[in-house]
């Protein structure tokens, strides 16, 4: 799973057409989505439904919510390139679910 995720990461990156400008917005999209998904982790996951479908309800969600963001971090970009980027991105919160679930079970034993 994190050898799809780096793959996808690398590709990104190497294809990117506007390396300066998207570098930044990117950064400011991703650092949202990763702000929103923790704040609304708690609500989202209720620890029965799969991690890959709650990674993909809280992805849609945050984008959703940082939809501004999105579109200039995407800008110029073409679909495969954004439809991979959103792949990624909830790959990255599936592990990020199963992560806090399995943190959870530690700290109630």
């Amino acid at each position: 799973m994190y050898a799809a995720l780096a793959a996808s990461v690398v590709l990104m990156v190497t294809l990117d057409p506007h390396p300066a400008l998207s570098a930044d917005m990117s950064a400011q999209y991703r650092s949202a989505l990763e702000s929103c998904v923790a704040k609304s982790l708690s609500q989202m996951d209720d620890g029965i439904t799969p991690a890959n479908v709650v990674g993909k309800i809280l992805t849609d969600m945050c984008r959703d919510e940082n939809r501004s963001l999105y579109t200039q971090a995407m800008e110029g970009r073409s679909r495969a390139y954004a439809s991979g980027y959103h792949r990624a991105a909830e790959r990255y919160f599936t592990g990020y679910v199963l992560f806090n679930r399995a943190a959870h079970k530690s700290t109630t034993k």
